[in-house]
C-alpha cells in the first residue's frame, strides 16, 4: 500500500510529467522499497532454544531406557512414558538425534523430535487429571 504522501506526490507529478515518466517514478519507488526490505536483518534462530517434543516407540526395553536417559541428559522433562518435552537449540536438537541414532544402531524403533514454535505452543490444549493420594492408596490395598 502506498502512503498518502507518496500518492499525493505521484498525482501531482501526473500533471507535470507524461504518463511514461510517472510509471518510471513508481517503478523506482517500488524498487527502492524492495531493496530496503531485502536488507532487513534475518534473525539467527540457529542457537535460540525452541521447545521440542521427543516421542519414541522402541520395542527393546534396554534401548528404550537408554534413549530416555539421553533425553534426561539434555534436560528434557518426561511428560508421558515415551514422550519428553523441553527447550533445545537447533545444535542440541541435531546432537541429541545423532546420539540416539548411534545408540539405536540398526535396532527397530521410531524416534521423532518435533520442534514447536512459540505461537503453536501458546495454542496447545491440555487435559490432565492427577490421581488423589487417597484414591491411589485404596487401589493399592485392594
Amino acid at each position: 500500500m502506498i502512503s498518502r504522501k507518496v500518492a499525493k506526490a505521484l498525482s501531482f507529478s501526473l500533471h507535470l510529467f507524461p504518463f511514461a515518466t510517472l510509471r518510471l517514478c513508481v517503478r523506482h519507488f517500488l524498487a527502492q522499497r524492495a531493496r530496503l526490505i531485502d536488507k532487513a536483518p534475518i534473525p539467527n534462530t540457529q542457537n535460540h532454544p525452541m521447545r521440542c517434543l521427543v516421542i519414541y516407540d522402541i520395542p527393546n526395553d534396554r534401548l528404550r531406557n537408554k534413549v530416555a536417559d539421553i533425553c534426561l541428559d539434555y534436560g528434557l522433562d518426561r511428560i508421558q512414558f515415551s514422550a519428553f518435552l523441553g527447550s533445545l537449540s537447533r545444535n542440541h536438537q541435531e546432537e541429541l538425534m545423532l546420539k540416539v541414532e548411534q545408540r539405536m544402531d540398526d535396532n527397530p524403533g521410531n524416534i521423532q523430535l518435533i520442534p514447536i514454535c512459540a505461537k503453536d505452543w501458546g495454542e496447545r490444549m491440555t487435559y490432565e487429571v492427577e490421581a488423589d493420594e487417597e484414591t491411589s492408596d485404596e487401589e493399592e490395598t485392594a
